[in-house]
């Protein structure tokens, strides 16, 4: 026996209906979540590389890399390896977040399509511009 919540419209929302709605928030705010990630880390990718390029134009020996808030000394070969290893690390955080972004959004769309299935016009599942809140 499923349980009723209220009627939307001459819909009854059910319990299970309510679930597949607030899991639908749950997965459309961490879906942003990790696109905020992936364009900070694109970012911090373009740095790197950025980076790169400025260590193979230089001819200074010892170069100042920063790590958090602190700078240490480091001869011009560690500096090139200190940043191939922060590209991989980036590089590979941005195809996790990729596939799990992908994942969520293939989530999204079957419940959406289950949701507006349901409901019809009666719900609204697309996102709202910043402003319009």
């Amino acid at each position: 026996m499923t349980s009723k919540t209220e009627s939307l419209d001459g819909v009854v929302v059910k319990k299970e209906d309510q679930s597949r709605i607030n899991k639908f928030a749950r997965k459309n705010a961490l879906l942003q979540e990790l696109k905020d990630e992936l364009k900070s880390k694109q970012d911090i990718l373009q740095d790197i590389e950025e980076g790169e390029n400025s260590m193979l134009l230089t001819q200074e020996q010892i170069i100042p890399y920063r790590v958090g808030e602190v700078f240490f000394e480091l001869t011009n070969e560690r500096t090139i390896s200190m940043l191939e290893i922060a590209k991989k690390e980036c590089l590979e955080r941005i195809s996790n977040l990729e596939v799990e972004i992908i994942e969520i959004e293939k989530i999204l769309k079957d419940l959406k399509a289950e949701l507006y299935a349901r409901f019809g016009n009666n719900i609204n599942l697309e996102p709202t511009a910043p402003n319009e809140i």
